[in-house]
């Protein structure tokens, strides 16, 4: 899936959960490129173009990188959320359990 595919995919069904294998081609060179036309309000656009002026950037460019942003975001959730459910709470107690008690050292209390 490409990231274009990907985006669609986000915008036509919020709720869904990816897998981090699926943004492996983020990043890459696009070749395919679809225009994608949307109604904002006019107050969010100029944010968006005031965003862009203070990056140095192109709106485009600007909304492609914070869309990716947001797909990063979430697929981050999405990964530690399935790490935490494989945790073994026992097995972490246990290594806990080995640290040693001290006093913590100075500017870390």
């Amino acid at each position: 899936m490409n990231t274009k595919e990907l985006i669609d995919r986000i915008f036509k069904e919020p709720g869904i959960k990816f897998e981090l294998t699926e943004f492996e081609n983020l990043g890459k060179p696009i070749h395919d490129m679809t225009t994608l036309n949307l109604t904002l309000p006019n107050s969010v656009q100029r944010h968006i173009q005031e965003m862009a002026d203070m990056d140095g950037v192109p709106v485009s460019q600007f909304i492609i990188t914070a869309v990716t942003e947001k797909i990063s975001a979430l697929t981050t959730e999405s990964y530690l959320r399935s790490r935490a459910e494989r945790a073994n709470p026992a097995e972490f107690q246990a290594i806990l359990d080995k640290v040693p008690q001290r006093a913590p050292v100075p500017g870390d209390e």
